[in-house]
């Protein structure tokens, strides 16, 4: 792994450790010199079927450490965060139709368990913090959109205003991850195989996609290059129509099945973006990433204009990516 030394003899924390990225973190990490992983879920099966993950991986048990407990409780992330370099904070609320039923809910994990987090890793005097965000936290209009949104100024603002505490906060943007937990692919399938039709919200609804292994890669890389108050986004991010996808899966399955369309959730959105018009102002570039530099941390030029990959993915373009990510054989 790239900056593997930047690990060596690290404590690292994983909150939503049992969620598609945090268990492809744990399994990342535990490859690399780190000192040990805690894996924080308040899923207890979760946690059996990680630790049965790691042992089908033939990957060492003695640096894994298994850590039951709720974000939204914040004696839980003391306790937690004691002796941690890294936190990388995973643990949330991320279906847009659950939190819009249950906003009181999305509130209590999102923010306030955020929140959490961030004091106990301040008291604990952590080294490094990584908030996983998503582009529906940009120009938010749902309430999983809107308590990202929030979660990700508590973030940054936690590393401008704590000023005498030497803690890297920062954050990365994701677009929706291809193939993990409840993603629409595993729901397409679904349905294709059940002989039922395919649900489509909008037929011009379009969404950033991305493999769990790049998400991943992208989450380490963040970390390892953090100066703190900055937003990550990834260059190049695949781009599809959902009706596009729905139609090639079917076609691929040699299944002909109807596409159903139902209505779009409160607010959402039939096009994302991973940046609003305000925040063009403190975006910067890498090679491999955007920045939102809300510290001012770094000298490259700002990006007068944002172009994040908008051209979208035709059906078979979209086939020929899912094979080459494994998505599908």
């Amino acid at each position: 792994m790239k900056n593997n030394n930047f690990y060596k003899n690290k404590i690292i924390l994983i909150t939503g450790a049992t969620g598609s990225i945090g268990k492809s973190l744990v399994l990342k990490l535990l490859r690399t010199n780190c000192k040990t992983v805690r894996a924080l879920s308040n899923d207890e099966d979760g946690l059996f079927k990680l630790k049965t993950s790691i042992e089908k991986n033939k990957i060492n048990l003695n640096k894994i450490r298994f850590l039951y407990g709720d974000i939204r409780e914040y004696d839980r992330c003391l306790m937690a965060t004691k002796n941690v370099d890294i936190v990388i904070h995973a643990a949330a609320l991320k279906h847009v139709e659950i939190c819009n039923y249950n906003p009181n809910e999305a509130i209590k994990t999102n923010i306030y368990g955020t929140q959490n987090m961030v004091n106990s890793s301040i008291e604990n005097k952590v080294s490094n913090f990584l908030h996983i965000s998503t582009d529906k936290a940009a120009m938010a209009t749902t309430t999983m959109g809107q308590t990202k949104s929030l979660a990700e100024k508590l973030i940054i603002n936690s590393g401008i205003n704590t000023g005498f505490v030497s803690i890297k906060f920062s954050a990365v943007r994701f677009g929706n991850i291809l193939a993990s937990r409840g993603s629409v692919i595993e729901k397409f399938i679904y349905q294709i195989k059940n002989n039922m039709p395919l649900t489509v919200t909008d037929k011009n609804m379009a969404r950033y996609f991305m493999t769990i292994d790049v998400a991943t890669k992208m989450i380490l890389e963040s970390i390892s290059n953090a100066k703190g108050s900055e937003v990550f986004i990834l260059k190049n991010i695949g781009k599809f129509k959902i009706l596009d996808l729905a139609t090639a899966l079917a076609k691929y399955f040699k299944h002909n099945p109807k596409i159903k369309f139902t209505n779009k959730q409160n607010g959402e959105k039939i096009n994302e973006k991973f940046a609003s018009t305000d925040e063009i102002n403190f975006l910067k570039e890498t090679k491999n990433m955007y920045i939102l530099d809300f510290g001012n941390n770094y000298k490259n030029k700002n990006v007068k204009k944002i172009e994040l990959n908008e051209r979208t993915l035709n059906q078979s373009e979209i086939i020929s990516f899912l094979k080459k990510e494994h998505i599908i054989a």
